[in-house]
């Protein structure tokens, strides 16, 4: 399954359907990437890699970071073999999924970053509410000692 031509596809690209009669009668006339099972693929590996890392990582947070920056460049990168209009955003030529990738791997790096420079700051918010983080108070007394 290297390749599919999505007839019946929702954005009504490509060649019209003989005899289709339906709201949506158009295949694309040349064959692409199944971008969607390549995605499924890539985001089943990240869910692995992040599931086998939760419980080392100690500070709110940087799990979800974690995720912003590998969704971000997994999005990024399957952007460049899928069929997408391209747009012209501040000099340069991209997909709208790919700017929202860059934002995305931004606010990522962002949040790793404060938590590296604030520890103390995201920590405090952990002790004053362990049950949203399922951790018990002593364990976030725990992490708050190991990060001074």
């Amino acid at each position: 399954m290297w390749a599919f031509n999505y007839p019946h596809n929702v954005i009504n690209e490509g060649v019209k359907i003989p005899n289709c009669n339906d709201v949506f009668c158009h295949v694309l006339p040349q064959p692409v990437f199944p971008t969607p099972v390549y995605e499924s693929l890539t985001m089943f590996i990240v869910f692995l890699f992040l599931w086998s890392i939760r419980k080392k990582v100690k500070i709110p947070g940087t799990l979800f970071s974690i995720y912003l920056i590998l969704a971000g460049l997994e999005r990024f990168f399957i952007e460049f073999i899928r069929v997408t209009p391209r747009y012209h955003f501040l000099g340069i030529e991209a997909t709208q999924a790919q700017i929202i990738s860059v934002i995305m791997i931004i606010l990522g790096i962002a949040g790793l970053i404060y938590i590296k420079l604030k520890p103390e700051h995201v920590l405090q918010l952990a002790k004053t509410t362990p049950k949203a983080i399922n951790r018990p108070p002593e364990d976030v007394q725990e992490i708050i000692e190991t990060t001074k």
